[in-house]
């Protein structure tokens, strides 16, 4: 058996509200006690990433580049460019940026 890495222990006394505030922790973690506390004291914070979110952004990205791409092959199967092909586009695009900027506005990623 390997040796353990981590060979010191720490008793930590804590009152319910801290209790409650990292057992909460936990939970949206998904991670143990031990690991969060390990996180704080290394990095100073933790994150907590949504990844209902993520999959949710990914599936609207999905959607949005389908959309381009069935205007590109109409575009290519007509030969010609046409002003609400362009617009269409367009729209497309803004629904990205406007994804982008709200996953990144911090409903993917909280610092904790």
């Amino acid at each position: 058996m390997a040796e353990r890495e981590r060979k010191r222990e720490l008793k930590v006394m804590l009152n319910d509200r801290e209790m409650e505030l990292l057992e909460e922790r936990c939970r949206e973690n998904k991670e143990s006690k031990a690991h969060i506390i390990r996180e704080l004291i290394v990095f100073g914070f933790n994150y907590y990433v949504d990844y209902d979110r993520l999959h949710e952004v990914t599936k609207e990205l999905n959607a949005i580049g389908n959309n381009i791409n069935q205007i590109a092959r109409r575009v290519n199967a007509t030969g010609s460019v046409y002003k609400d092909d362009v617009e269409d586009i367009r729209k497309e695009m803004n629904e990205i940026w406007r994804s982008l900027r709200s996953t990144l506005s911090g409903q993917v990623f909280k610092k904790q």
